[in-house]
């Protein structure tokens, strides 16, 4: 049976309360909320990303959060774990409906990230899958180098227009295992897209991205980097469920891995609803304290 996969997921703009409210999901079960939303639309297996400046805790460590949510869930989902500490996958399992959730972090590379509306920065993201406990703000190839073995996958984010080196640095996304070269959530073409301080979210990155994975003969996937939960799935990989290996956590990852590598897939790029897109990024905007065309008003919200 032909498996959808989804290898960038972050659920939501952010797990904290502000966002859940502003997304309409104050209260609710997130893990249910994912869940259904895969049953419904075939999607067999997603990552779910934490993505901060430090070492994802707290509300920040999503996969810990889901972890939370599954012990909530009524009695008709079935959860089984891989690993004896629970931090690298999760399987939810309803009326002969499966998905399969792993654990990852966009780890935040470059000794000054931390400056990261500066281009001068050197920032780079990387997505590793199979854990979310990485150290940031470190090199980006010593990261890839520390991080890559047989029970994680090393993904670069090629396809975003910023974090991702594609003006200046691409030379590391030779050490990763495949780079994202089209991503869902940059729905704008040339002559509708919104000029935002943190970069142009046009469909023309995506072509650059696999442009230059092909020229350096990198695997390339496409991923929804989904910030809603109904956006999940929007661009993602297929292949054979059996090519997955279900016996244990290792296992699992690295039978992932090898459909990557030995490319046992087929990419399906769709894109976001460019005016639900918007709406969304209001919200992330508004979090962020940045009032569009001046910059002198901003006030971030603590989250």
């Amino acid at each position: 049976m032909l498996m959808k996969a989804d290898l960038s997921v972050y659920g939501l703009i952010g797990f904290q309360d502000f966002y859940r409210e502003r997304q309409g999901i104050k209260n609710k079960n997130l893990l249910k909320l994912i869940a259904e939303h895969c049953f419904k639309n075939d999607i067999g297996l997603i990552t779910i990303c934490s993505h901060t400046m430090e070492q994802p805790r707290g509300v920040h460590n999503r996969f810990g959060m889901l972890l939370k949510d599954s012990k909530k869930l009524p009695s008709q989902y079935k959860i089984s774990v891989l690993d004896k500490q629970k931090k690298v996958a999760l399987i939810v399992e309803k009326s002969k409906k499966r998905v399969i959730i792993i654990n990852a972090q966009y780890v935040v590379t470059g000794k000054n990230a931390h400056k990261d509306r500066h281009k001068k920065s050197g920032r780079i993201d990387v997505l590793i899958i199979g854990k979310n406990n990485i150290k940031t703000k470190n090199p980006i190839n010593g990261t890839i180098r520390k991080n890559k073995t047989r029970s994680t996958i090393v993904i670069g984010r090629l396809a975003y227009p910023m974090f991702s080196g594609l003006d200046k640095n691409t030379s590391y996304i030779k050490n990763c295992d495949a780079v994202i070269a089209h991503s869902a959530n940059i729905p704008f073409t040339a002559d509708d897209s919104p000029n935002f301080e943190e970069g142009i979210y046009e469909r023309g990155i995506n072509e650059r991205a696999k442009k230059i994975a092909k020229r350096q003969k990198v695997v390339w996937i496409a991923a929804s980097n989904a910030h809603r939960i109904k956006d999940i799935g929007n661009a993602h990989i297929s292949f054979d469920d059996n090519l997955i290996n279900l016996s244990n956590h290792q296992k699992l990852v690295s039978s992932l891995k090898e459909v990557l590598v030995k490319r046992k897939f087929k990419n399906n790029c769709g894109y976001d609803n460019v005016k639900e897109w918007r709406s969304w990024h209001d919200i992330y905007y508004e979090a962020m304290g940045v009032v569009l065309g001046n910059p002198k008003e901003t006030k971030k919200l603590k989250l």
